[in-house]
């Protein structure tokens, strides 16, 4: 048995921009911050996001706080397949509990929805269950925090207007000759370890 999690999170902006927004190590920051967690960290290394972060067990219930104890430490992992796409693992470390799935963003014309789908499963006797249902809310809310970050951080994304275009694309719904939408390397020319994904948005890192 397992408890599936599905949301979606819709954004005004273009795929390009939200990949963006995901690859950028002080938006995950950002997040965490929001999120109000007691400790964390994020790490984006070429395709692999690594997110840290350690919560109270205080507002748990006691089944869950036997499971956990004071504190439960929830590491998420996103491989990246594509510019807009990922495999999602998230893990408690030494404890019989994880979760599986994917991100996919999909852009129709000025929005773009992030859908993450996940099985999560606890192998504990009795409470597993629970405890499936207990941490699939967790993250749904976090998911809810990363999403009002997210929209404040868009709205100060503008597409830069002088960029040649790459033979990279990003997949659209739109339907017709312009299905796929040619990405921009980034303006700057940097050879950061995220411009190979097809990115054109300028990041922090970029000189």
């Amino acid at each position: 048995m397992s408890t599936k999690l599905t949301k979606q999170l819709t954004y005004d902006a273009p795929a390009e921009a939200v990949a963006a927004m995901l690859d950028d190590q002080a938006f995950r920051e950002a997040v965490l911050e929001r999120q109000k967690v007691v400790r964390g960290s994020a790490v984006v290394a070429g395709d692999l996001v690594t997110i840290e972060q350690v919560r109270s067990g205080d507002d748990l219930p006691s089944f869950a706080r036997k499971f956990v104890g004071d504190e439960i430490l929830i590491v998420q992992k996103e491989t990246w397949t594509s510019p807009t796409s990922a495999d999602v693992h998230l893990l408690i470390p030494g404890k019989p509990g994880e979760a599986v799935g994917t991100l996919v963003l999909t852009e129709s014309g000025a929005t773009t929805t992030e859908s993450i789908d996940l099985d999560l499963s606890v192998r504990i006797p009795l409470v597993g269950g629970k405890i499936e249902s207990l941490i699939a809310g967790l993250f749904s809310e976090a998911l809810d925090k990363e999403h009002e970050v997210g929209v404040e951080w868009l709205s100060r994304w503008s597409a830069p207007s002088s960029l040649r275009r790459s033979r990279t694309t990003i997949p659209s719904t739109t339907k017709g000759p312009t299905a796929s939408r040619s990405v921009s390397p980034c303006s700057t020319g940097c050879r950061a370890p995220m411009c190979h994904r097809g990115r054109s948005t300028p990041q922090p890192w970029c000189g």
